[in-house]
């Protein structure tokens, strides 16, 4: 059964709400299926609530959250049900042709991960070394533009992560928001992620091409200045 619960976003300050000039809807799959987390689904879903607060306090657009089920999004958004929709649908060419991105709002890139002592900074460094791949997440790099990786495929990310732990393997690329989990709690002060993403997946706010196109900059002007709420909600490494 489609979901058609409705939440209404308002900020107020003290006890006085704001007069809201319009409203945009938003259509969102609060189950987020390309995060597995729980407690992860739950910090984005904050992240995002107090993000359009922030927009509403400063522009007087408040926003409803549609939840739908994540394969209804697109039609959705073209019978203009709702004016946004919070995707992880890839800006490809192909793609910008018919929709307006905003800057990603949440990473879901494999990130490379490595010992908290290692030298490696950067993807010249990953010559000759053995990287570790969760089997799953092959088709989302491509390796064409790096022929000379050394590639060593798990089952599991966490099995990836023991062996780099203990010496077996130099990096293991493993996705965002897992990776950050992982190196602020099981594998605390003993691994680190490197700052490079290796595909441009995420999650972004997606209008009709060039409609919206100035909450869209609203949303990524505060994309861009929002370290506090990014670490409040833990979707970034103190």
């Amino acid at each position: 059964m489609k979901r058609l619960s409705i939440l209404l976003i308002f900020l107020i300050f003290s006890c006085t709400q704001i007069k809201i000039r319009s409203i945009v809807n938003i259509g969102i799959d609060p189950n987020l299926d390309q995060i597995q987390s729980i407690e992860m689904k739950n910090n984005v879903m904050g992240f995002i609530q107090d993000m359009l607060k922030e927009i509403t306090q400063k522009s007087r657009i408040g926003f409803r959250l549609i939840n739908d089920d994540s394969r209804d999004l697109k039609k959705g958004l073209s019978d203009e049900k709702y004016q946004l929709i919070f995707s992880d649908m890839v800006p490809y060419n192909f793609n910008e042709n018919e929709y307006t991105f905003s800057k990603n709002v949440v990473q879901l890139a494999p990130y490379p991960v490595v010992r908290i002592s290692s030298k490696i900074k950067s993807l010249s460094d990953f010559r000759n070394k053995i990287i570790g791949i969760q089997e799953g997440d092959l088709s989302s790099i491509d390796f064409k533009k790096y022929p000379n990786w050394n590639l060593k495929i798990y089952a599991t990310e966490l099995e990836a992560l023991n062996d780099l732990v203990n010496d077996k393997i130099d990096i293991a690329l493993i996705g965002y928001l897992s990776a950050l989990s992982y190196v602020e709690d099981t594998f605390y002060n003993r691994l680190k992620m490197l700052n490079i993403p290796l595909n441009n997946q995420g999650y972004r706010f997606v209008s009709l091409k060039d409609q919206h196109k100035a909450v869209i900059e609203q949303i990524n002007n505060n994309l861009k200045k929002n370290n506090a709420l990014v670490k409040k909600w833990k979707l970034k490494i103190e």
